[in-house]
């Protein structure tokens, strides 16, 4: 068991047996994983923010065309990181509630190989493999009735 003064590792938290899943130790790995990584971005959108405030002139428009694609590359990047934040915020919200860990679809265990992979998941991947699925045969279908002529799906008829 880890104690107090000995921070839990990855290959610990591995090594647990499944009926210690989401325990207090468990659940504190992974809001200080998720704690440093909003920190993280929140510091990087920080540093953005005064590096965009920056006014440089440029004596060549090609330099000044550089400069512009690269703030706007950059801008795209934060603005991944704002939508990672929300996702962030959501799975440290669950910690608090205690439903951090579990599937949103289905009550399952996620796991803890797919949380250390992707902290803020809340779902399964079974569950998520099933929503990628049904979209990929959604998509068929509209295809297939796309290529037959049709703008829309054919609506059915009220009953």
């Amino acid at each position: 068991m880890p104690t107090a003064s000995k921070p839990l590792t990855e290959a610990a938290l591995l090594k647990m047996p499944a009926a210690a899943y989401m325990n207090a130790d468990q659940l504190a790995f992974f809001r200080a994983r998720l704690e440093a990584l909003r920190n993280e971005m929140l510091s990087n959108a920080a540093d953005t923010g005064e590096h965009l405030k920056e006014n440089e002139n440029f004596a060549d428009p090609n330099d000044r065309a550089t400069v512009e694609e690269e703030h706007m590359l950059e801008q795209r990047v934060r603005d991944r990181e704002r939508k990672l934040l929300k996702k962030i915020n959501s799975a440290l919200a669950r910690i608090e509630s205690g439903e951090y860990g579990w599937c949103l679809e289905s009550g399952d265990p996620i796991g803890l190989p797919r949380l250390l992979a992707r902290p803020t998941a809340d779902t399964a991947v079974d569950d998520a493999f099933a929503e990628i699925q049904m979209f990929w045969h959604v998509s068929q279908i509209y295809a297939w009735f796309r290529d037959l002529g049709f703008d829309t799906l054919p609506q059915r008829p009220l009953q």
